[in-house]
Order: C-alpha cells, then structure tokens, then sequence
C-alpha cells in the first residue's frame, strides 16, 4: 500500500512538473530584434509586414500582437512576439530571421504611423495608401 501511494506520489509530480514546462514553453514572448515594417491599406483592409530576428534557433508562431493605446494617438503600437523553445530544448545559437504578417480592420482616423516593438528596439513605418 505504501509503494503504491509513494508510486502516485511521483507520478503525480513528473505531471506537475512536465505540464509547468509546457506551459512556460507556450507563452508568446517578444523577438530579439525588430528590423524593418511596412504598413498599407487595401481595400477595406490593413496589412502590415515586420520582419526581424530572434536570438536563437525553436521558435515559432511569429506574430504582431496589438498593445493598448490612447485613442488620441497618431501611432498604433504593435508588439512583435513568438513562441520560444522549451528550455531543456537544443537550439543553435544564431540570429535566426523571422516575419509576420498581419491583415486587420481600417485603423481609427487619425492613425497614420504603425511601430512595432521587439526586445532590444522598436520600428515605426507610415501607412501608405
């Protein structure tokens, strides 16, 4: 009886331990670096491309990930993340090149500047027509 609770014991904690990983492995986290952005309306549309790098090779899911902003604000502020490796995962340690593409709504009036943020800096482009 002991063996058995002290077994569920253990397994119970590998669970723990395995899904606490996965789930710090999942979370979005910013790129690197942010190299350049390009902004444009067609149609009813928004598109906007970043390009940029991250620091090492496992990641995935890039995106553009909108922040809050001030409505009275000319620049709508995006923030360029992806998913990182696990971290007991082997990975080159080289700038690996990453882009995102996003197509949204019209922005509000006003907006005429689109800046992208990534760990170590930041873009801005104007939207063009």
């Amino acid at each position: 009886m002991l063996r058995r609770t002290f077994t569920t014991f253990v397994a119970c904690g590998f669970v723990a331990v395995a899904s606490v990983g996965f789930a710090a492995a999942a979370s979005p986290k910013p790129i690197y670096k942010v190299d350049s952005v390009a902004a444009s309306i067609h149609g009813n549309k928004l598109t906007i491309i970043a390009a940029g790098a991250v620091s090492t090779g496992g990641w995935s899911k890039a995106r553009l990930r909108l922040k809050p902003h001030k409505p009275e604000a000319n620049t709508l502020e995006y923030e360029f993340v992806a998913t990182p490796p696990a971290p007991e995962a082997m990975v080159v340690q080289v700038l690996i090149p990453v882009t995102a593409t996003l197509v949204t709504k019209l922005p509000p009036y006003g907006v005429t500047q689109i800046k992208v943020d990534a760990d170590s800096n930041s873009t801005t482009a104007d939207i063009t027509r």
